[in-house]
């Protein structure tokens, strides 16, 4: 059917932006002026007209040559079935942005949270592994989309250097530029690996660096009893709190029956230490099921 051009409305969501100084797209005006729109555009009623589904290009180009009419196909089309359908019409099409496409297919995730990436797959007709290593490009930093979309780096090596933190995605830029794919996923590995380590020691020292304040509890009676008879550790903690006089070695002795002595307070010490590490693994576990999640 003809539409009115007037009529159109630009689409809420666009995967590939016109860039009018493309020669793909002069090329297409030019075929358009000698031969005609030979496919017609995709559009949903909206309010006071229609959307645009499909066909930006063509549509801006007939706009170009000033067309007051355009051949379309109209027909309803849910909001979250519109991004899908630009995925599966842009498929096979080179021009489009791997960080848009990448972000788009996050949009239909969003949009059906019930799909895995099985099911996504499924419907863009491409492979999960392949999936998987575009949707990270959404996590690459604002400055290397240019290069990504001009070649300077390829898709493989983009998705690598966007599991870095955005401040090592900078020092690693250069190398995800020349290096083969294989030599940079050891590398980014090796950096990830590093980053893993030095993150859990600075929240060790960091444990460390906390004033440590021991808890008094009482000894049993059993084991006073047991002290009284056998005078194990009497000696040892007098020398340990450096007593010289009677008056200190009655409060050493006080403190050792509160656990409040040198021995007692190093056991709370490595004990609290041990609970922190133990805190911090399941911390890093979370961070990854929940980053699992994410990713697909």
């Amino acid at each position: 059917m003809q539409v009115a051009m007037t009529d159109i409305k630009q689409p809420r969501t666009l995967l590939r932006l016109v860039d009018r100084t493309r020669i793909e797209y002069h090329e297409l005006r030019e075929s358009i002026r000698e031969h005609g729109l030979l496919k017609p555009i995709l559009l949903r009623p909206a309010e006071g007209g229609y959307e645009l589904v499909l066909g930006a290009h063509r549509f801006s180009a007939c706009r170009d040559l000033g067309h007051d009419f355009i051949e379309a196909v109209v027909r309803e089309v849910r909001d979250e079935d519109l991004t899908l359908i630009q995925i599966q019409e842009n498929a096979v099409q080179v021009e489009t942005n791997p960080v848009e496409y990448a972000v788009a297919l996050r949009r239909i995730l969003k949009l059906n949270p019930e799909w895995s990436l099985k099911d996504l797959s499924g419907h863009v007709k491409k492979g999960t592994p392949w999936l998987a290593k575009v949707l990270n490009l959404t996590h690459l930093h604002d400055d290397f989309h240019a290069p990504l979309i001009d070649g300077k780096m390829s898709i493989s090596n983009g998705a690598e250097l966007a599991r870095l933190p955005r401040e090592s995605q900078v020092d690693q830029f250069e190398n995800a530029c020349v290096m083969t794919f294989r030599e940079f996923r050891a590398l980014v590995s090796a950096t990830c690996k590093q980053l893993r380590e030095a993150r859990h020691q600075d929240a060790l020292d960091a444990f460390k660096d906390i004033s440590f304040e021991p808890i008094a509890y009482m000894r049993t009676l059993s084991q006073m009893k047991q002290e009284l008879k056998h005078r194990k550790n009497g000696a040892y903690t007098l020398a340990l709190e450096g007593c010289t006089t009677l008056v200190e070695a009655f409060y050493a002795g006080i403190r050792w029956a509160m656990h409040l002595d040198p021995i007692a307070i190093e056991a709370q010490k490595r004990s609290a230490l041990s609970k922190q590490e133990l805190m911090h693994q399941d911390s890093i576990k979370r961070k990854k099921h929940e980053q699992r999640l994410d990713d697909v």
